[in-house]
């Protein structure tokens, strides 16, 4: 009886989960040696409300400034990143006095070009310390009614979740330009300076041009045709005010990590301790000879 009921539980909890998955389609590109304010005055006369493209295709448009801060975890051996998958905690900045948590994991889907599943889990109010895994790096961050949901997605990619511990954290600035049409939001085309927020403080520039999730997650076949169609429109405007852009698919994480990885600043402070070390026993077989 008992061995049914956990089989039982399990079947819901995948139910569930293929319920809240989400699926993104979006096109990224890595920007170098182009300003701030040219990237953003370029994409604003392509964008915004009253531009060219707006009123030749009745589209609509808004455009936003947001920022993040995104926590992002991973295991010892590098489970995630050498799955092409990423966990993070974000807190998005609404206002002043306002902001949104969530936990995002996110990975490609198998055999369909440039999309990703997407899970989002819940962020509890407030912290119960009293609860063992409240305390925990990544699961305090997970509302205790979604912990068994992102247990099980994590399980399937062979990751133990109490394993995970926070790997790197990121700071956003992100200027996005919202599209819509009679249906609703369409797509978004958003221009992230991204930083890492510890040192040598390393930044890279991408653009996002991204389908709307719900849209797309929800479509029959000839609504994502017709989604892909806008995306490509958009794209190909967009390159021939930038044809120097280049195309880079990987998660945030992992232009992060890499930019970490072939950094020779970034390796000296990974070996700190043992640099200060070396110094110190240096220093001291100077000393020794001296005396």
């Amino acid at each position: 009886m008992k061995l049914f009921l956990h089989i039982l539980c399990l079947c819901l909890v995948a139910i569930s989960s293929i319920a809240q998955q989400r699926l993104e389609k979006e096109s990224k590109y890595l920007i170098e040696d182009v300003d701030k304010e040219t990237l953003t005055g370029m994409l604003d006369t392509l964008f915004a409300e009253g531009s060219l493209f707006i009123k030749r295709t009745g589209i609509n448009s808004r455009a936003s400034t947001e920022r993040f801060v995104d926590e992002y975890f991973e295991s010892t051996n590098n489970a995630l990143r050498n799955q092409s998958l990423s966990l993070r905690y974000r807190q998005r900045q609404v206002s002043k006095n306002q902001e949104k948590k969530l936990v995002q994991f996110k990975g490609l889907v198998t055999g369909l070009s440039n999309v990703q599943f997407e899970y989002k889990f819940d962020v509890p109010e407030f912290v119960d310390r009293n609860n063992i895994y409240a305390r925990h790096p990544l699961l305090g961050y997970v509302d205790k009614d979604d912990r068994e949901r992102l247990t099980y997605e994590l399980a399937r990619f062979d990751i133990v979740a109490e394993e995970l511990n926070s790997a790197l954290s990121l700071s956003q600035k992100r200027q996005r330009w919202y599209l819509s049409d009679a249906k609703g939001d369409l797509l978004t085309v958003s221009l992230d300076y991204v930083r890492l927020r510890s040192f040598p403080f390393h930044e890279f520039t991408e653009l996002e041009i991204e389908i709307n999730e719900n849209r797309y997650t929800n479509g029959d076949k000839a609504e994502r045709a017709y989604l892909d169609a806008k995306q490509s429109q958009v794209i190909e405007l967009i390159n021939k005010e930038l044809p120097l852009m280049t195309v880079d698919q990987r998660s945030k994480y992992e232009k992060m990590v890499a930019l970490v990885e072939n950094s020779l600043v970034s390796k000296v402070k990974s070996k700190f301790v043992w640099v200060m070390y070396a110094v110190i026993v240096f220093l001291a077989a100077i000393k020794f000879k001296g005396l």
